[in-house]
């Protein structure tokens, strides 16, 4: 009856930083002095002091269920006042027959319109096809596929012509298309797309309509097997699932947490790969970050983003966000990567402070989890790395006790350089060779997880403290390893 089989036209709906060890200084024994380091236990600080006295030279000094069976009754309601109600009666037979002429018009606009020569020719074309499909409407108010084509039409001129209106009619068209069709879910998904796309010209959506509308599209289609009389259809899983995916996507722009984990949920059962279940999962994670607080949540991305290029002016907004972040997880990554930027600023002393607390917390914590056994090993890490990376800065100033404060803070967390820092706080205690012997087999306990240079370091420097010590037999078996080992 129409020329529906020629409109194919392709129209659319739319960190470790690498350090040297340097040679140790010629040491020379000065009083220990009672000093505390920021980032630093105070026994450790202490145990510095001790040591230091004997070896160093003298330098100058988330109710959730319910909220969500809340959210999902009042959008399943918001979808249905969306599309209004469609007006019934019927057509005189002149009328039809002029609708079916004024669709056909604009059907050859639409065909000639794909193989339009320029922009100028094409705008014409899709008035052409535009006043051609309206005039059919006039005739026929109930035709499915004139409110159909008339709605691309408008979209077209709205997303690629800018014509003044066309968004908002493109809207209007599709709303009464989807109240004609309510067993539909291809109109509903038209009519979600339609107000996304306004959305993102600077629309407003404070009730999470176009959520609604998605989810309501999702219900059609499954809709469609629960009302088949013969029972034989099916759901297209992937369609069913991207709806869903859409409401939640939808409902967290407008900050509905509760609406968004629902659709999600919902989502789980169309999932047919673990690689849509994996996705879920990590929706799941982000949109929980703060306990469904989705302006924290967000708020945390830009400054992520900010970082990047302005990281003082990222720290003092994490700084600012710590102060509305409530989940302890959440905090406490805010506050980790708060210390990373101090120290990337120069403000490795306070960094340090920052990580010492959070690393004393993860060594306390009973908690039996994936996410935050992987936390706390990153804070660990880092911790140890600042430290260590401090005592080679002070070092260099020589500095001697405070970087032996931070080495022992380094060794202390047991990160991966947790051997390294042992051997450079041996080398820093020569002077003292029963430390220097503790530090230096604190190191070999660790010695396979040393690179080999490290290890024949640390090899060489026991022969020697042995012969220092006159233990000729155990410097033996030690030279014995270091043979074995070259």
């Amino acid at each position: 009856m129409h020329l529906y089989h020629l409109l194919m036209l392709g129209l659319v709906v739319a960190g470790c930083r690498t350090v040297q060890l340097p040679a140790a200084p010629e040491p020379a024994p000065v009083l220990p002095r009672a000093v505390v380091y920021a980032g630093v236990d105070s026994t450790l600080s202490q145990e510095a002091a001790r040591l230091g006295g004997a070896s160093f030279a003298s330098v100058a000094r988330q109710r959730e269920a319910a909220a969500m069976a809340v959210e999902g009754r009042a959008l399943t309601a918001l979808a249905d006042s969306l599309l209004g109600t469609a007006p019934a009666g019927a057509q005189e037979q002149a009328n039809r027959e002029k609708a079916v002429r004024a669709f056909n018009r604009g059907a050859r606009a639409l065909e000639a319109y794909a193989d339009a020569p320029d922009s100028v020719r094409a705008h014409a074309l899709l008035r052409e096809a535009r006043s051609s499909f309206e005039e059919a409407l006039e005739a026929n108010p109930y035709d499915r596929e004139t409110h159909y084509w008339l709605a691309r039409v408008y979209d077209l001129q709205a997303r690629g012509f800018r014509e003044p209106g066309a968004q908002a009619e493109t809207i209007e068209s599709l709303r009464r298309l989807a109240a004609l069709n309510r067993d539909d879910h291809r109109m509903a998904a038209l009519l979600a797309a339609a107000y996304e796309r306004w959305l993102e010209a600077g629309g407003r959506d404070s009730t999470g309509m176009v959520g609604a509308l998605w989810r309501h599209a999702a219900q059609i289609a499954i809709d469609d097997v629960a009302l088949d009389l013969e029972g034989e259809a099916s759901a297209d899983s992937g369609i069913v699932f991207d709806y869903y995916v859409r409401s939640s996507r939808a409902l967290v722009a407008v900050n509905r947490s509760a609406g968004a984990r629902l659709a999600l949920r919902d989502a789980e059962h169309w999932a047919r790969t673990s690689e849509g279940l994996a996705f879920l999962e990590d929706e799941h994670r982000w949109i929980g970050w703060d306990d469904g607080n989705l302006v924290t949540r967000k708020r945390w991305d830009a400054l992520l983003l900010q970082a990047t290029t302005d990281p003082e002016g990222a720290a003092g907004g994490m700084e600012a966000l710590l102060e509305q972040v409530t989940r302890r997880l959440a905090r406490g990554e805010v506050s980790h990567r708060l210390a990373l930027l101090y120290y990337e600023t120069g403000r490795e002393e306070r960094a340090a402070s920052v990580l010492q607390t959070l690393w004393r917390a993860s060594v306390g914590s009973t908690h039996d989890d994936a996410e935050e056994t992987a936390h706390n090993a990153r804070v660990r890490e880092d911790y140890g790395t600042v430290a260590y990376n401090i005592a080679q800065a002070a070092q260099k100033r020589g500095e001697m006790k405070r970087a032996l404060a931070y080495l022992l803070q380094s060794e202390q967390t047991g990160f991966r350089g947790a051997p390294r820092a042992a051997l450079e706080a041996a080398h820093l205690l020569r002077n003292n060779i029963e430390e220097a012997l503790k530090a230096a087999l604190r190191a070999e306990r660790h010695i396979a997880a040393m690179e080999p240079a490290e290890q024949r370091a640390l090899l060489r420097y026991l022969v020697d403290l042995y012969r220092r010590s006159g233990d000729r037999d155990t410097a033996m078996r030690y030279v014995e390893r270091y043979r074995r080992l070259n």
